[in-house]
Order: structure tokens, then C-alpha cells, then sequence
């Protein structure tokens, strides 16, 4: 007998070689040293196989919460240096940008499914339990935490 096909998702994004690969997918300020020379990075319990410009965009959900015109300011002043650093070692295409949208939201689904399935949502602080909400709004509505656009 023939195995059945493999259900194609609705919508995949390509997986050129130039665009996706193993990352490190929780770079954050715990998980690095800054050096004179760049960052050493470190805690590689989290990597996986996914697109480069998720690895991009993972730093702005550590971003201090903030009205959407700032919140949507820091992202895109954060996203273009972390662009830049990632263009020293290889070519950023601009096509991706189109997809940053779409990363976010997923990072969202990610960390909300993580809050749920591992902690006690109604004996958060307040602090986790806010930042919890938001997440939840920002899912419902169909909004990524920040707009990036074409920043860097």
C-alpha cells in the first residue's frame, strides 16, 4: 500500500538554505555576554530549526512593555541593529521582511502556550499576569506584538 500524503499546511513559508537553518531561538539578555569584540552567546537548550529572522525578532519580546507608537519605535530601532550585526556575517534579504509580521505573531502563540501548559495563569504576579493578558489580546486581535516594516 501507498503511505498517505502529508497534509500541506495552508499557507509555508519557503525554506531556501540562505533562509533557513539551525538558531538559537532564545536570544535574550540572559543567554549572552557583551564582549569588546561582539557578543558571546550561550544556553543553546532552545535550538531548533526555523528562519534566520526568527532569531531577529525573539529580542523584542524582552523589550520593557510600552505604548503601541514606542513599543512599535524600540522594535524597529532593536530590529535594525540586530539586522546590521547579522549582515557582518550574512546577507539579510530583504524579502523576509514581508514574514516578520507573521514570526511575531508566532513567537506570541509560542509563549502564550507556554504560560498556559506551565504555570498557574490566575496566581501570576501582576506584572506576568498583565503581560499574560496582553499576549492573549494581541493573539485574538490578530496583531504582532510590535510593527517592524522595514526597519534596518
Amino acid at each position: 500500500p501507498t503511505p498517505p500524503a502529508e497534509a500541506s499546511p495552508p499557507f509555508a513559508l519557503p525554506r531556501p538554505r540562505d533562509a533557513y537553518g539551525l538558531i538559537h531561538a532564545d536570544l535574550n539578555h540572559a543567554n549572552f555576554f557583551l564582549t569588546p569584540v561582539g557578543l558571546n552567546l550561550f544556553d543553546f537548550d532552545d535550538s531548533c530549526y526555523c528562519w534566520f529572522a526568527y532569531d531577529l525578532i525573539v529580542p523584542i519580546f524582552h523589550l520593557q512593555a510600552a505604548a503601541p507608537a514606542v513599543m512599535n519605535a524600540q522594535a524597529q530601532y532593536a530590529f535594525s541593529l540586530l539586522r546590521r550585526g547579522y549582515e557582518s556575517v550574512r546577507r539579510f534579504n530583504p524579502a523576509w521582511v514581508k514574514w516578520l509580521s507573521l514570526l511575531l505573531r508566532w513567537r506570541d502563540l509560542q509563549i502564550y502556550g507556554f504560560f498556559y501548559e506551565q504555570l498557574e495563569i490566575p496566581a501570576l504576579p501582576e506584572n506576568l499576569g498583565q503581560t499574560f493578558l496582553g499576549m492573549r489580546a494581541r493573539i485574538e486581535a490578530g496583531r504582532p506584538i510590535a510593527e517592524i516594516g522595514d526597519a534596518g
